[in-house]
């Protein structure tokens, strides 16, 4: 059966079968790939914890009550295959967690300890802006001179000359007048901090895709973060719970003590919860 089908024939069918259509489960996940709610390497045609969380985010955004009933027709079909774009909700959800810890292949409490301690409230500034750290020492890495001769403040081989906040975005914008993606590529982005040099294993085929990415949501935000562990193996590290090698790979040396200690605490605190 196809999503077609089910529009022609104005056609209702319930959850499981859904899950035992295999040709139509691939296609779901298909469309729900195409508005980035699934990883497109993920397509099986195989409904697990992956696709239900996707299908009900997807559900979720356009107000669609699929999931609670356990039915599917027409107007679930037709806006599967036609939505282009989601109205995008800034801050997690529950779908975004378990989503994310299905990937990882870890315990939900386990992905909310590392985000409480990496995104330090959440993933945008408040006046509607992703977190960003300028880091001066790559960009530095990334121009050649005469930036650094007028600018040291923005091309320097130290690292440091944090502001805070949102004069963060002061020193990216001045820093994007000399080269806009050597800039972007020089800035950790989002709740995860993920560095726009990083936007391959992020997920993104280029750094301006990525960038605007992290403007739409913290649930991409969450989605790169996922990406980066993966691509890192440091998933092997969150579903052993060592916390210490994970903090290591993920913040460097520095992570260790400090890092690790907090995701210990947060773990300890959510999975009793």
């Amino acid at each position: 059966m196809k999503l077609e089908d089910i529009v022609k024939n104005d056609k209702v069918i319930d959850l499981q079968t859904l899950k035992a259509d295999q040709e139509l489960v691939t296609e779901i996940q298909t469309q729900l790939s195409r508005l980035s709610l699934y990883p497109s390497s993920d397509i099986d045609g195989l409904y697990g914890q992956v696709t239900e969380g996707a299908l009900t985010l997807f559900c979720d955004d356009l107000h669609l009550n699929n999931m609670q009933i356990g039915k599917f027709g027409r107007t679930f079909a037709s806006q599967l295959l036609t939505v282009q774009e989601l109205p995008q909700h800034k801050l997690l959800s529950d779908a975004d967690y378990q989503r994310a810890a299905s990937l990882l292949g870890i315990e939900v409490a386990a992905i909310r300890a590392v985000v409480s301690v990496e995104a330090s409230g959440s993933g945008f500034l408040s006046d509607g802006r992703p977190k960003i750290l300028f880091e001066r020492h790559l960009f530095w890495s990334f121009t050649p001179l005469p930036v650094s001769q007028t600018r040291p403040d923005l091309s320097n081989p130290k690292a440091g000359g944090y502001l805070g906040g949102a004069a963060e975005w002061d020193r990216l914008n001045d820093a994007i007048k000399f080269d806009r993606t050597a800039a972007l590529r020089a800035a950790s982005w989002g709740l995860g901090q993920v560095l726009g040099d990083n936007y391959q294993v992020a997920g993104y085929n280029d750094v301006e895709a990525f960038v605007r990415a992290m403007c739409v949501s913290e649930g991409k935000q969450l989605d790169a973060m996922v990406n980066y562990i993966r691509g890192n193996h440091l998933d092997v590290a969150l579903r052993r719970q060592d916390w210490t090698s994970f903090a290591i790979g993920y913040n460097g040396p520095a992570g260790a003590g400090v890092y690790d200690v907090k995701i210990a605490h947060a773990y300890n605190q959510l999975a009793v919860a």
